[in-house]
């Protein structure tokens, strides 16, 4: 049992926000078991079988990752892989080849909802490779309808060519990582291999091409940036029009270049921040974009990110492939993928009915969520056990009911994170709370430290 009084537990939920992965995935993975491929191919085996006899929802999603870039920036805390031998990458294209057709005879008959290309950076990939995926995909599964193809990109990793060919394979939701286009910010930031022109020419051809949704991601707080610095690149991108647009603030996270060689943000960096972030939300408001459920600030519904809007609304599966690919099978698992020295494997945490619950929650505990709604995926679930495990957001008013609906009142990401622990599992808490109690000091506040990582402008 947690020995805390309410203030005192809330200080460990803020102390465990910052330990915890900074995605947040519910359950994480600070304390997992090992999977063999083979067990991970069983659990599919039993997913697909719920599917068929249509005991769960069904909604699946493909996560391809392709953790190869061409240098490492100062401000990312992805997984990433430094790797300019093109055998390597070619042989890692095998690989991925090789897993789609070995789940292809375990998910004959289930229609895809969503195919994500994340990195690292995808694009880096040449034709060639990226043809031998796709080709490998088509002839192994079928698409949804209403599906999305998303592909991660930089500026510099794309041409002419490879953009026609992206559309031609059936790619309708470009994401690009622009960051910033100040140029002396990307060369502070080890990002010297992309300009401002490269940028607008390589808009212009996505553009000519017709994708339908091209997503641009930017980030405020860099190390060596301005405000002005910040304000002017948004403007610009602005102009560009993209379909969705992103600003992240930046998160000098440990797995970073920046904090691993000894910087450390101050509090006039913080605040900067913050006015940035606060700054460019206002700017895009009144530049004709509005707030999507479920993603961050688009011209319309249909150009968000549809594999990560189905993971929080239907709690959609993800079939994982590739080094450090996040995957979830519905009540079965969560888990991650890893190769090392030629061998694959993952690391994962067991689920059921109620973490599912617990996930779905979580993500929307910022959103209106109807009733209907959450019973249509959960239908063995309650509304005396939804209003039980409610019980202190209810308590703090964090929540309140309004007819068929629960309102949130929660109005940041931090908050989201920090209340959010209490729809925790008593007995999860306990293993955490065991397995950090010696780093925890129930002296210390933890509000500083979370001002550090997490911007309430979020």
């Amino acid at each position: 049992m947690l020995p805390f009084n309410l203030k005192a537990k809330i200080n460990f939920f803020k102390f465990l926000t910052i330990k915890l992965p900074k995605s947040d995935i519910y359950p994480h993975y600070i304390l997992p078991e090992k999977f063999s491929r083979h067990d991970i191919m069983e659990l599919w085996k039993i997913y697909a079988k719920k599917v068929k006899y249509r005991q769960i929802y069904k909604n699946l999603g493909i996560f391809i990752k392709i953790p190869f870039c061409q240098s490492k920036c100062f401000y990312c805390q992805c997984f990433s892989k430094i790797e300019r031998n093109p055998l390597i990458i070619d042989r890692y294209v095998d690989y991925i080849c090789k897993e789609l057709e070995s789940y292809a005879s375990i998910m004959k008959g289930i229609k895809i909802d969503s195919l994500y290309f994340g990195g690292g950076t995808p694009s880096i990939l040449t034709i060639s490779q990226i043809r031998r995926i796709f080709n490998t995909f088509y002839n192994n599964f079928k698409l949804e309808v209403d599906s999305q193809i998303n592909f991660e990109a930089t500026p510099h990793s794309l041409d002419e060519e490879k953009i026609k060919v992206l559309k031609e394979l059936g790619v309708n939701r470009l994401t690009l990582g622009v960051q910033s286009l100040d140029e002396k910010v990307l060369d502070i930031n080890s990002r010297n291999l992309q300009t401002g022109k490269m940028v607008k020419e390589i808009v212009a051809l996505i553009k000519k091409y017709k994708i339908d949704s091209l997503n641009i991601d930017l980030i405020g707080g860099l190390y060596g940036q301005s405000y002005q610095s910040f304000m002017d690149s948004l403007k610009k991108v602005i102009a560009l029009n993209p379909e969705v647009l992103h600003i992240y603030p930046f998160s000098a996270a440990e797995e970073t270049l920046f904090s691993k060689s000894g910087k450390k943000l101050s509090a006039k960096d913080l605040k900067l921040r913050r006015s940035m972030i606060e700054a460019g939300n206002k700017l895009i408001l009144k530049s004709g974009y509005k707030e999507i459920k479920n993603d961050s600030y688009g011209k319309a519904e249909k150009g968000r990110n549809k594999q990560e809007a189905d993971s929080a609304e239907v709690n959609a599966s993800i079939l994982a492939l590739g080094d450090r690919a996040l995957g979830h099978i519905f009540e079965e698992l969560i888990y991650m993928v890893e190769e090392s020295k030629g061998k694959k494997y993952a690391q994962g945490v067991k689920i059921d009915l109620e973490d599912e619950i617990t996930k779905y929650l979580l993500n929307n505990l910022r959103n209106t969520i109807n009733l209907d709604e959450l019973f249509r995926v959960f239908p063995s679930y309650t509304l005396k056990d939804l209003k039980k495990k409610l019980g202190y957001l209810l308590l703090f008013k964090k929540i309140i009911w309004q007819g068929n609906n629960m309102i949130s009142r929660i109005k940041s990401r931090r908050e989201q994170l920090v209340y959010g622990k209490f729809l925790y599992k008593k007995s999860y808490l306990e293993k955490l709370f065991k397995f950090c109690k010696n780093e925890f000091d129930p002296n210390l506040d933890y509000s500083k430290k979370l001002d550090y990582l997490i911007d309430e402008t979020q």
